[in-house]
This record gives structure tokens, C-alpha cells and sequence, in this order.
């Protein structure tokens, strides 16, 4: 399908469609939770990395939920229309963004039992291994695609057609990405926030930058979902906001270790969108 500037709608919807998913997220989304915390504390179950992961992520149901909102009322286009344009496409860049971040994470881990030997541990929690796994199938999609939906898409769509340098668009996507992880366990890494305030807008940065290079969120949506289940079900880690099961547990991120493999992880993918082949269709509508 050719890129056809028509099946987007103006700036002005984009902006107020942000600022109203992520006002009311931010009102709800808490309150919710926190009412299931509630729930699991009077059933004795509130202790359960289990049903903490499941609590957490109620948050990005209610998210997804908003964006299929607006994508229903304001772009009057089914989910599946508004994500796989050209579902072949969108599944090979998606599992080459996976691919790439899963051989950076398996570097990263080699590269800190190199470093700090007796770093990565077996985990010694309770719980099913299985039932993580499954859960996080489930979850973790419903997480990454809410985010990249709002943090990417977004500003892909709204800023499309415009006069805007992309650079200028990146720059407020990770301004706002990096926002929206302030609460995170990860800022009490470290003697100062500021690297991981540094991480987390370079990874909102560098991600629109891939979004703009792949032509939609293709690439940085399979990233993402590699991030994310291979924390809550590989390797987790000491002040992790993601509660999970996982098969082993690791110590204290080295923040800069983090930030040089996204920084060469996000180059590498950057390049390869330079490299391939010219196309004139779009993966995500």
C-alpha cells in the first residue's frame, strides 16, 4: 500500500488525543491498581510476584483501552487496520527488532559475568516458572503496544505531513517517554537519578528515531517486547519495577553498561534502516 498522507488526521487531533488518553490514564490507571492491591492484600495474596505483575499491568489494560478509544471515534479505523497495514512487513521488522535486542541483552549479560563474576544467580523465590511465562505472553504485549501506540505512534501520525523536524519530534517523544517513568524503582539506581533520567530519554529518543527511520513502529515494538519479557522472565534485576518470576536474578544494574548497549543496539538498527531497500509502503497506518 502506497504511504498516502490522506488516512492520517490533523496535528490538533494527535495532540488532544494524547493529552486526554494520558490525563485520564493518569487519573484512573493508579486507582485501579490500587484497588486490586487491595483486593490481593485481603486475600492474602498481596506478597505474590504473580499477581503483583497482573496488578501492574492493569495500568497499560486501561491505556490500550483509551487508545482503541480514540483509534475507534477519532481515526474510525478497526486495531488491526491501525497497526498492521501490511501484516508480512510489520511481523519480519517486528521479530528483527526482537532479534537485535535479544543478542544485545545475551552481550549484556555475558559482558556483566565477565565483569562481576557470581553477578547472575539462580532465583530463589517461590513461584511457577510456567504461569510467569504464559502470563507474560499475555501482558507483555498489552504493555509494549500500549506505549509505543502513544509515545511513537502518535507522533508519527500527528507530526506526519508537517513542517517539524523529526529530530524536534523525537526529542519531545523522549521528553515525554522519559515523564512517564519518573515513578520507577530504576531512579533510586545509583548515587544520582540522573543517568537513568538520561536512559530513559534516550531510549524515547532513539526509538522515534527508529519509528521515522522503519517507517512505524515495527522495529521498536519488538524491541521493546524483548526488553520487557526477558526481564520479567529471564533475568530480572536488584530495583526492577517489573515484579516477576524469573529464572535468575541479577544485582544492581550498571546503568552505563545500559546505556552504552542501547545507544550501539539503536545505532545498529539505524543503520540497517539506511542500508535497506528504498520502499514506498508504510507498516503501521
Amino acid at each position: 500500500m502506497k504511504d498516502d498522507d490522506s488516512a492520517f488526521l490533523p496535528l490538533p487531533y494527535y495532540i488532544s488525543g494524547f493529552l486526554g488518553i494520558l490525563l485520564i490514564w493518569a487519573l484512573s490507571g493508579p486507582i485501579v491498581t490500587e484497588e486490586m492491591l487491595y483486593v490481593l492484600q485481603r486475600s492474602g495474596l498481596d506478597s505474590s510476584p504473580l499477581h503483583l505483575y497482573f496488578a501492574q499491568h492493569l495500568n497499560f489494560i486501561i491505556l490500550l483501552l483509551l487508545e482503541l478509544f480514540f483509534i475507534l471515534r477519532a481515526e474510525r479505523k478497526r486495531l488491526r487496520d491501525f497497526l498492521f497495514n501490511e501484516p508480512p512487513l510489520f511481523l519480519r521488522r517486528f521479530f528483527l527488532g526482537g532479534g537485535i535486542w535479544l543478542l544485545s541483552l545475551v552481550l549484556y549479560i555475558g559482558t556483566q559475568n565477565i565483569t562481576t563474576p557470581g553477578q547472575i544467580i539462580p532465583y530463589s523465590g517461590e513461584g511457577s516458572h510456567l504461569i510467569m511465562i504464559l502470563l507474560a505472553l499475555v501482558l507483555t504485549p498489552i504493555q509494549i503496544f500500549s506505549e509505543e501506540i502513544l509515545f511513537r505512534s502518535f507522533f508519527f501520525r500527528g507530526f506526519r505531513g508537517t513542517r517539524v523536524n523529526r529530530h524536534i519530534v523525537s526529542l519531545i517523544s523522549g521528553t515525554a517517554f522519559c515523564a512517564a517513568h519518573a515513578a520507577n524503582l530504576e531512579m533510586g539506581i545509583g548515587n544520582s537519578p540522573f543517568p537513568v533520567i538520561l536512559y530513559y530519554f534516550l531510549s524515547g529518543f532513539l526509538f522515534m528515531e527508529l519509528t521515522y527511520s522503519w517507517g512505524g513502529i515495527a522495529v521498536t515494538s519488538g524491541a521493546h517486547f524483548i526488553n520487557n519479557f526477558f526481564i520479567a522472565v529471564i533475568v530480572n534485576y536488584q530495583n526492577s519495577s517489573i515484579f516477576s518470576i524469573p529464572f535468575f536474578h541479577s544485582g544492581e544494574q550498571n546503568i552505563y553498561l545500559d546505556l552504552l548497549i542501547l545507544i550501539v543496539t539503536c545505532a545498529v538498527l539505524l543503520i540497517m534502516a539506511e542500508n535497506r531497500k528504498p520502499s514506498h509502503s508504510i507498516d503501521i497506518a
